[in-house]
């Protein structure tokens, strides 16, 4: 039986860190991959489900802050480790203040189906328009 997503992701909307500091942000602290108050940006959450351990994103900005590549999220080139093309535009639809959570829900969704991938959102409040 042929499956239409390689693997889906799970964006846990309640610890999620997202739209920097305007209007429509999510979640508290520093926009991190694991921040100190407990939250994770979209990439954060991926690079748990991609076998990253809590302690190897806490207090890192982006996927090549881990210092090692992690599939799909960073790559090697000579001796340093890069985002890929899909990190760097999702780090832009996590981080732009003027798209509502539900629109960045719907970017992301889209950017992963570009690599056969998936998402599913857990613990997203019934009643939120954002």
């Amino acid at each position: 039986m042929s499956t239409k997503f390689k693997k889906t992701f799970v964006l846990d909307y309640s610890k999620w860190r997202c739209g920097d500091n305007g209007i429509n942000k999510l979640g508290k602290g520093k926009t991190e991959l694991l921040n100190t108050s407990g939250f994770m940006c979209c990439l954060g959450q991926f690079s748990i489900q991609l076998g990253c351990e809590k302690k190897e994103i806490k207090g890192r900005l982006t996927p090549r802050d881990i210092n090692k590549p992690i599939r799909l999220l960073s790559y090697k080139k000579d001796n340093w480790i890069e985002n890929t093309n899909f990190s760097g535009n999702a780090i832009k639809i996590n981080d732009n203040e003027n798209t509502t959570p539900l629109g960045k829900i719907v970017l992301l969704r889209k950017l992963l189906a570009k690599h056969k991938l998936g998402l599913r959102v857990i613990n997203k409040p019934k009643t939120t328009q954002r």
